[in-house]
């Protein structure tokens, strides 16, 4: 009996030579036919038995040559639970990651739609309007987790909004996520003053994320917050009117803050706030109209390492409480668990900033090529 395999044949099992029933498959892209062996083969995947398909659903079936187990890679990557893609251009097969340009993109008009195009591999672009995502929230905020290589981005910039109604939920948490590109949007808590108790955006034991020309606001408690994260690029972002900080990493590598506004947080705590980091930098930005903080504006604890390039701080002023004193605008390592930090400051202008002390320990603080003007502390 003749068959006609189309597409490509990927090995997976290596095997002894088994005897019985053969048939002839024509492989297109060799050019010759090859003489292999259908024996009903079975595929477990962590011990559970699968069916391999086509993409049009039909069953398609392992087969046996010269000793070796092939099976379609589209069948064998449905087995695995992964994505695939075919570029006929360059004759390459993707599984797993799947090239930008070759990602579906899907264009969505209402928070349910979505809600339901969230997945791996694809572009998710919203028509303007505002997304409100409490339906999905259960308390916590939208949970993406174990996403990979989608890209959500308004069609216009400015006018694509997401917001939940709950004071106790994040707008979106990203949870073990990768490739992971946001652009485009405005997202907040629906108006109110300082009583939210959950941020805007969060990720958590993510990497290689991007947020782009994008407005995140209050009453947000933080604009931005990271644990676990490895490769951040932040770029073009307001972040403004938060209750508790601006932004606050934790345990996080390789971050990128660049082009981007800090701007009116009434936070009662810090503006910035970073743990147990490192290459965290924040490049020709502005820290602008932050008031009332209680806190230093900068803390580094817990051996973190940051640099602030090319950036401008102007008009902040922390909130006079004659119970916090001598307080710094950059506490670096000033108490016991913050050994092992370190801040440089270049190219970078400070201007009508107010604060107890600029710094307590210039040994963990470098100043390089600065220009200050009009502030206040001792």
């Amino acid at each position: 009996m003749k068959k006609e395999w189309k597409g490509f044949l990927c090995g997976v099992l290596a095997t002894s030579l088994i005897f019985g029933m053969s048939f002839t498959v024509f492989a297109e892209t060799a050019g010759k036919a090859i003489t292999v062996a259908y024996r009903n083969i079975k595929i477990y995947v962590d011990g559970a038995e699968v069916e391999t398909t086509d993409v049009k659903g039909n069953p398609t079936e392992a087969f046996l040559y010269n000793g070796t187990t092939y099976l379609p890679v589209r069948g064998l990557a449905a087995a695995l639970g992964k994505d695939i893609a075919w570029d006929g251009n360059s004759n390459r097969v993707y599984i797993g990651w799947i090239p930008e340009t070759m990602r579906p993109v899907v264009t969505v008009s209402t928070a349910e739609e979505f809600l339901k195009e969230i997945g791996s591999n694809k572009k998710i672009v919203l028509k303007p309007g505002v997304y409100n995502l409490s339906a999905a929230d259960e308390g916590r905020g939208l949970m993406i987790s174990n996403i990979n290589n989608l890209t959500i981005e308004g069609a216009e910039s400015g006018k694509t909004e997401f917001v939940v109604d709950s004071r106790y939920a994040q707008v979106m948490n990203f949870i073990n996520c990768k490739g992971i590109t946001i652009k485009n949007i405005k997202a907040g808590h629906t108006p109110s003053e300082y009583e939210c108790d959950a941020g805007v955006l969060l990720f958590d034991g993510c990497s290689d994320i991007s947020v782009s020309n994008s407005e995140l606001y209050g009453c947000g408690s933080i604009g931005v917050t990271l644990q676990n994260t490895n490769g951040f690029y932040g770029y073009d972002l307001d972040i403004n009117h938060c209750s508790l900080r601006a932004i606050e990493i934790h345990d996080s590598q390789n971050v990128l803050f660049q082009d981007s506004l800090i701007r009116d947080h009434e936070a009662y705590s810090n503006i910035v706030y970073i743990a147990r980091s490192e290459s965290v930098t924040f490049r020709n930005s502005a820290f602008k109209n932050n008031n009332n903080f209680l806190w230093s504006f900068f803390e580094l604890s817990e051996s973190a390492d940051v640099l602030i390039e090319d950036c401008r701080f102007e008009d902040n002023s922390r909130k006079t409480d004659p119970d916090w004193e001598n307080v710094s605008f950059f506490n670096v390592g000033e108490d016991m668990t913050g050994a092992g930090s370190s801040l440089t400051v270049r190219n970078t202008i400070m201007k009508g900033n107010k604060s107890d002390l600029l710094t307590s320990n210039k040994k963990a603080v470098t100043f390089e090529n600065c220009t200050m003007s009009n502030n206040t502390w001792k």
